[in-house]
């Protein structure tokens, strides 16, 4: 009869509620994991000792943390997303904060790792006396580069060199120094 069907109908339209209701809630949840990934990767990424570096296949700027900004002397913002890699360049060149030579000597150095699809490990030396460890990796559409700052380690080992080959008391060269040179 008419209330038997409209009952069935009334429960056949709360299943099929209930249903995308729990849909909802687990599509819901998923965006709540995502997002929390999201800012845990975000989290890591800023606090990352090297800076970073991420474009696409067309030389977009995908990923940049401020640690590389740091290294590089820029202000927050110089760099975002999106940008080319001639606008990054350009960026840097406007900052001031890398001079000219070491800077074009750096794009020519990335230009043929991209273009060879190579995967290297340099240190590049900036003539202010800056020194990074320099890693590019490429994607399967582009690439990733980390910078370290490497100038404070080099003199302390420098340091260490010198302590071990001169005395202490008197910095007079030590017998270690003394051997190392008649041999």
């Amino acid at each position: 009869s008419a209330a038997y069907a409209a009952r069935l109908e009334a429960e056949a339209g709360r299943a099929v509620a209930e249903s995308e209701l729990e849909r909802a809630c687990e599509r819901e949840q998923h965006e709540r994991q995502v997002r929390l990934e999201a800012k845990r990767l975000d989290t890591a990424v800023d606090n990352m000792h090297q800076g970073l570096l991420m474009f696409d296949g067309e030389r977009r700027l995908l990923v940049v943390n401020g640690r590389f900004l740091e290294l590089c002397g820029l202000p927050s913002g110089a760099l975002w997303p999106g940008m080319s890699y001639a606008e990054f360049v350009q960026a840097i060149e406007a900052e001031g904060n890398i001079p000219l030579d070491d800077l074009g000597s750096i794009v020519a150095r990335r230009v043929g790792m991209v273009e060879q699809h190579i995967r290297a490990s340099f240190v590049w030396e900036v003539s202010d006396g800056r020194i990074f460890s320099v890693t590019h990796q490429p994607m399967e559409e582009g690439w990733i580069a980390t910078y370290e700052d490497i100038a404070e380690h080099r003199r302390m080992n420098a340091r260490i060199a010198y302590m071990a080959h001169h005395d202490a008391l008197t910095d007079l060269a030590n017998r270690v120094l003394f051997h190392e040179q008649l041999e």
